[in-house]
């Protein structure tokens, strides 16, 4: 079985999330999230890699518990860039559209 992992975009998102908060941290925080065990050709696949994909900008953005509206609105942004950036990489139409279909619903429930 091939290995697939996304690293990447969690590193960079959460690289952008950090600036605000910690500027000159030394480490970044990265998340790597598997799905070789998959088939991304399957809604149920797309679907179970979309859930993981959140679940890891979750935990890798900051601002968990912040009370205030701009950490919250700083940590919702961060997880938003982390799945828009992990999804692009993926590069999986089922996986994209399922993105796509939540964004919208996201965004029309605002």
């Amino acid at each position: 079985m091939t290995t697939r992992t996304l690293t990447g975009p969690f590193a960079l998102a959460a690289f952008l999330c950090f600036t605000a908060f910690a500027a000159g941290a030394a480490e970044l925080p990265a998340k790597t999230v598997f799905y070789g065990d998959l088939n991304l050709s399957s809604p149920a696949g797309a679907g179970v890699l979309y859930a993981r994909i959140k679940a890891a900008a979750k935990q890798v953005c900051p601002g968990y518990g912040e009370r205030t509206i701009s950490a919250r609105d700083a940590r919702n942004a961060c997880i938003a860039q982390t799945v828009d950036k992990a999804v692009a990489d993926v590069n999986r139409p089922l996986l994209s559209a399922l993105h796509k279909s939540s964004s919208t619903i996201r965004t029309a429930s605002r």
